[in-house]
């Protein structure tokens, strides 16, 4: 979705196109210090994977431990999604100053990122949805959301950016609607799937509210990759910031 945004924002000039830098940054070093929620659910749902042999009491404990991490895992991502919508709009132009952008991209930047981020829960949701469907070996599905959301935001852009003239504001926003509609349609496969015994898979349900206990498997998996993460991250913000300083155009490039 990134990549329709850079499309479309690029026909507005240099200075939407840059603008959009900063943000990219930010949003991609939180997505991937956040990446363990996707992964952690993928392990959670693989590891109890029904198999040839399992006994009754064995099938009903396995799917209800996937249940149980489809479940904690969306409660997880939703709650620190909302926290750093809150945060992003709340903090917007500190950040996008440590972030590089300047005072002639600061007003394109400064819109574009507070309705993005109203996606930020929406993004964790769909990490976790997505890794539920991986531990299922269902690859499928992700493919048809991503394609069917993708092209949602791709027309959303067209229309806002250059038939409503909403400029980097319809692109931020075609991109937040896409990505919940990416959310709906994962939702709706999870609670539309039935039990297999083959694959272990099991309906998406309410299984209560997590405790520490549920959360330490998503914790540990976190914990593994946090450090590496932030490392990558960092260095490739430190690029981000390094593009500003030589000016608007090459930002643009970066």
């Amino acid at each position: 979705m990134a990549l329709v945004d850079t499309a479309c924002c690029g026909q507005l000039g240099t200075a939407q196109l840059a603008a959009l830098g900063p943000v990219g940054n930010i949003f991609l070093f939180l997505v991937q210090v956040f990446g363990f929620l996707g992964t952690a659910t993928t392990n959670l749902v693989a590891t109890n994977a029904v198999v040839d042999g399992d006994d009754e009491d064995t099938i009903k404990k396995k799917e209800k431990k996937t249940a149980q991490a489809i479940s904690h895992g969306l409660i997880l991502a939703a709650t620190i999604g909302f926290v750093l919508s809150i945060g992003l709009v709340a903090f917007a132009k500190p950040l996008l100053r440590l972030s590089g952008a300047n005072s002639e991209i600061m007003p394109y930047s400064l819109s574009y990122m507070k309705i993005r981020a109203l996606g930020i829960p929406g993004i964790f949701l769909t990490a976790v949805a997505h890794g539920a469907c991986l531990g299922r070996q269902d690859a499928w599905s992700p493919l048809i959301v991503y394609l069917v959301a993708g092209t949602l935001n791709l027309f959303g852009d067209l229309f806002l950016i250059f038939q409503c003239g909403m400029g980097v504001s319809g692109a931020a926003l075609a991109t937040t609607i896409s990505t919940y509609a990416g959310v709906i349609g994962f939702m709706s496969m999870l609670r539309r799937s039935r039990v297999d015994r083959e694959q272990g898979t099991s309906p998406l349900r309410w299984m209560g509210w997590p405790t520490v206990k549920n959360l330490k498997p998503f914790l540990r998996v976190g914990n593994a990759l946090l450090f590496r993460n932030i490392a990558a991250m960092t260095a490739y913000s430190c690029m981000t910031v390094f593009a500003t300083w030589s000016g608007t155009r090459a930002l643009a490039t970066h």
